[in-house]
């Protein structure tokens, strides 16, 4: 998990988890002990971003070529998507 730049305290996950799916857009994450505001770095939005939509698409268009197995591919999307938001918190990094 990422710290604090100025005080070098841990962020809790769930202050992360929120910057990134709070109200459906990126928001900056300011420190509970001195008051920083952070920001997430371009790099991790596109690498989330890239991960959630492309990637899936990609390989659902090779795991599930057929129609019938659409259902299934969207419920691997939604797993997929649960699961890369649990991690995430994990390899955000701020500036």
């Amino acid at each position: 998990m990422q710290k604090c730049l100025n005080c070098r305290k841990e962020f809790k996950y769930t202050q992360v988890l929120y910057s990134i799916v709070g109200q459906f857009k990126w928001q900056n994450v300011s420190c509970n002990y001195c008051g920083r505001n952070h920001k997430i770095t371009l790099f991790s939005k596109f690498l989330i971003s890239t991960s959630i939509i492309a990637f899936p698409i990609v390989m659902i268009q090779y795991i599930f070529p057929d129609p019938p197995l659409f259902a299934v591919a969207l419920l691997w999307f939604a797993a997929w998507v649960v699961m890369l938001l649990a991690i995430s918190p994990y390899f955000i990094k701020f500036k």
